[in-house]
C-alpha cells in the first residue's frame, strides 16, 4: 500500500468515525423526550420543576442541536465514499472544514458551560472530534499536493 493510499484510508477512517458519533448523537437528540443528563446537571434543576413552556423550549434546543449533528454526520459519512473515487481534495476539505468548525465551536460552548456550572460536559470529546478532523484535513491536503505534482 502506497503512502498516498494509506493517507487516503486514514483520512476516510477519521471522517467516518466522527460521522458515526455525530449520527448517534443525532439519533439520541431527535428521539429525546427531555434534555440530556449534562443539561440537567448544568442547570442544577430537575426538568419537571420548570414551567411546561420552558421544558418545550429546552427540548426544541436539544432537537435543533441534533439536526446539526445529523447534518455534519451525513456530510462526513460521504467524505470517505467521495475520497475513494475522487483524489481532488477541494470538496473533501470543505466538508471536513464544516465538521471542524461545528465540533470546535461545540467544544468551546460545552467548555464554557462546564466552567460556568461545574457540570461534566462533553467538551473534551468535541475537541477530540475537531482534532481528528483536522488530522483528516492535513492528510487530505498532503495527498492533494502530491496529486497536483504528478
Amino acid at each position: 500500500m502506497s503512502n498516498a493510499q494509506l493517507g487516503r484510508l486514514l483520512s476516510a477512517a477519521l471522517c467516518f468515525s466522527v460521522s458515526l458519533v455525530s449520527l448517534l448523537m443525532a439519533a439520541k437528540g431527535l428521539s429525546a423526550r427531555e434534555w440530556l443528563p449534562f443539561h440537567q446537571a448544568s442547570a442544577a434543576a430537575d426538568r419537571d420543576s420548570l414551567p411546561p413552556r420552558v421544558q418545550r423550549v429546552l427540548l426544541f434546543l436539544v432537537r435543533a442541536t441534533a439536526l446539526a449533528f445529523l447534518t455534519v454526520g451525513l456530510l462526513l459519512v460521504g467524505v470517505p465514499v467521495y475520497l475513494v473515487w475522487h483524489p481532488d481534495p477541494v470538496v473533501s476539505l470543505e466538508v471536513i472544514g464544516v465538521g471542524v468548525v461545528y465540533c470546535g465551536a461545540l467544544g468551546i460552548l460545552t467548555r464554557w458551560l462546564h466552567r460556568e456550572t461545574g457540570a461534566r460536559t462533553p467538551w473534551r470529546e468535541s475537541f477530540g472530534a475537531a482534532g481528528s478532523l483536522l488530522l483528516a484535513a492535513v492528510l487530505t491536503l498532503a495527498r492533494g499536493r502530491r496529486h497536483r505534482r504528478s
